[in-house]
């Protein structure tokens, strides 16, 4: 990888229709109930073509919300972060924002 190690993204987005992979790289995704994006790579395998957007100093910081959708069901933080997306869903949020704000 051009960039670190791909053991280092948090997220792993396969792009099926357009032949990219997006690699997400989060502050403390483990343990932060609502993570802020770091960085993101994506590659685009049809035209071998890799951008690399860093989100640290952005104005507008990027959250990863329903952090669930991207762990394994036995995931320890899992159940945490469930009841955590529930609450946010009781506040009109919802899925189809993305990643968050």
């Amino acid at each position: 990888m051009l960039n670190g190690d791909i053991r280092d993204a948090d997220v792993i987005k396969i792009h099926e229709r357009s032949g990219k992979v997006t690699l997400l790289k989060c502050d403390d995704f483990e343990n932060k109930p609502l993570s802020d994006l770091v960085q993101r790579i994506k590659v685009d395998l049809s035209d071998q073509t890799v951008d690399i957007f860093d989100h640290q100093n952005s104005e507008k910081q990027q959250l990863l919300y329903f952090k669930e959708r991207f762990a394994a069901v036995d995931h320890p933080q899992r159940p945490e972060w469930e009841e955590l997306s529930e609450k946010l869903r009781g506040l009109g949020l919802s899925e189809d924002i993305g990643f968050g704000p």
